[in-house]
């Protein structure tokens, strides 16, 4: 896994490859907005067992699943968006960049080869790096 995402880094810019690691780190923040779900629920448990639950500590509880909720949803925007810009940009730039390379190709490549044949490769290569960046 680890070496998939340094290939795909490294296939990325510098201010790509900056958007998907800070979407990564988002993403572990984003576990720890999840991981206060289980606060709250000791905060109930523990009034449940000691026997003094008061309107206090529902309070508490009701505000920790707020701040973990809001938090997760906040978190989980950017990072959605932070992925979304990384990747769709990177490869738009390699796409400019292979458009630069076939230009420079003579004419009778492209009456050899069919336009639509070339395209078809091309794509299938991008789908199977945007397969590859979902994992």
């Amino acid at each position: 896994m680890f070496g998939t995402l340094k290939k795909f880094l490294d296939f990325c810019n510098k201010q790509d490859a900056h958007k998907i690691r800070l979407a990564i780190v988002l993403g572990v923040v984003r576990a720890v907005f999840a991981a206060l779900r289980i606060t709250a629920i000791a905060v109930v448990a523990n009034g449940i067992i000691s026997g003094n639950m008061d309107e206090s500590m529902i309070w508490i509880a009701l505000g920790i699943m707020g701040i973990s909720i809001i938090g997760q949803l906040i978190i989980s925007l950017k990072t959605t968006m932070l992925q979304c810009e990384g990747g769709f940009h990177s490869c738009a730039n390699k796409r400019i960049e292979i458009a630069e390379h076939l230009r420079y190709l003579p004419m009778g490549f492209f009456n050899a080869n069919s336009l639509g044949q070339i395209q078809m490769s091309q794509q299938t290569q991008w789908n199977c790096l945007r397969i590859l960046q979902q994992e």
